[in-house]
C-alpha cells in the first residue's frame, strides 16, 4: 500500500463564512475579519476546545476547519456554536444592521487526506456545498434577529444529533434539501434562538450582495426586468379578449355605445356623484 493511501483519516470539518461581507467597505471587512478569528477563538476556548491543534484555512471572511479530534464534534455542535452565538450577540448589540456580525456555519464529518494543493477528499466538497447552500443564506436573511445559522450535514445529524450525544433538541432542527453542483442531498438547519420551522426560505425573499430584490411580481401577461435597483413592468400583450366599447351609465337603467366618445357628467344642485340628493 502506497504512502498515499495510508495518509488518509477520518475528521470532523468546520466551516464558516460571513453573511453579506461583500456589501460592507474595505475597513469594514478588516474589522470583520479580525472579529471573526477572534470570536472563533474565544468560543473555542470557552467550549473547551484547543483550536491550535485544528488544520485551519483562512480566506477573507471564511475560515475552514479541519477537527484534530472527531470525538470533539459533540462539542462543537453544542458548546462551540452557542458561545459563538453569545459572542456575536454581545458584538452586535446597539449595532447598525451594515455593522453587525452574521455567520454561516457549516458541519460535517467524513475521510480527507492530503493532496499538493489542499486537503482532499469528499467531505471537504461537502461541507462547503453546505455553506453556500441557498436554504442557509435565506435562514439567516429570514432570522433578521438572528447571529448565526447552522446547518449539518446528514450523517452529523442521524450519528451525533439524534442518537442524544449532544443537549440540542433534533425537533429544533429542520430538514431541508441542499442542491449546490454535484451535491444533491438532505441536511439539518439550525438558528438558535429562533423557531427554525416558521422561517420562509424561499430565495425571493433573499437579498445578495449587491443586489437589491424589489418583491415586484409580474401579473397577467406582463414581465418583470430588475437592473440594480431599478425595476421595469413590461405590460406585454394582454390575450383576454377585448372590451365591448360600452359604458354604463349607472344614472339610468339604458346601456349608452360609447366608442369614441368622451364624457362629462353634469351634477344637478344637491346631488352626489352618484345622483343621489345630499
Amino acid at each position: 500500500m502506497t504512502p498515499e493511501k495510508c495518509a488518509h483519516r477520518r475528521s470532523g470539518f468546520l466551516a464558516v463564512d460571513v453573511q453579506g461581507y461583500g456589501r460592507v467597505d474595505d475597513q469594514r471587512q478588516v474589522e470583520f475579519q479580525r472579529t471573526l478569528v477572534n470570536a472563533l477563538d474565544q468560543a473555542g476556548a470557552a467550549a473547551g476546545l484547543d483550536r491550535a491543534v485544528w488544520t485551519r484555512t483562512g480566506r477573507g471572511d471564511e475560515e475552514f476547519a479541519l477537527l484534530a479530534d472527531p470525538e470533539c464534534e459533540p462539542r462543537v455542535l453544542d458548546d462551540f456554536v452557542r458561545e459563538l452565538d453569545a459572542l456575536l450577540r454581545c458584538y452586535n448589540r446597539d449595532r447598525l444592521p451594515e455593522a453587525r456580525l452574521r455567520l454561516r456555519v457549516a458541519i460535517h464529518h467524513g475521510v480527507t487526506s492530503p493532496g499538493p494543493n489542499g486537503l482532499a477528499g469528499r467531505g471537504v466538497v461537502v461541507v462547503h456545498r453546505l455553506l453556500n447552500a441557498e436554504p442557509l443564506r435565506a435562514a439567516l436573511a429570514a432570522a433578521e434577529h438572528a447571529n448565526l445559522a447552522v446547518l449539518v450535514s446528514r450523517p452529523v445529524f442521524e450519528d451525533t444529533v439524534a442518537q442524544g450525544y449532544t443537549s440540542l433538541d433534533p425537533r429544533d432542527f429542520r430538514r431541508i434539501a441542499v442542491r449546490v453542483k454535484e451535491f444533491h442531498d438532505d441536511a439539518w438547519l439550525r438558528v438558535p434562538g429562533t423557531d427554525v420551522h416558521a422561517l420562509n426560505l424561499d430565495p425571493v425573499a433573499t437579498t445578495r450582495a449587491g443586489s437589491v430584490n424589489q418583491g415586484t411580481r409580474a401579473e397577467g401577461h406582463s414581465s418583470v426586468t430588475q437592473a440594480g435597483r431599478d425595476v421595469v413592468i413590461n405590460p406585454g400583450q394582454d390575450r383576454r379578449p377585448a372590451p365591448t366599447h360600452q359604458v354604463n351609465n349607472h344614472l339610468t337603467a339604458r346601456t349608452i355605445n360609447a366608442r369614441g366618445a368622451n364624457f362629462g357628467l353634469l351634477l344637478q344642485p344637491g346631488e352626489n356623484r352618484d345622483g343621489q340628493a345630499q
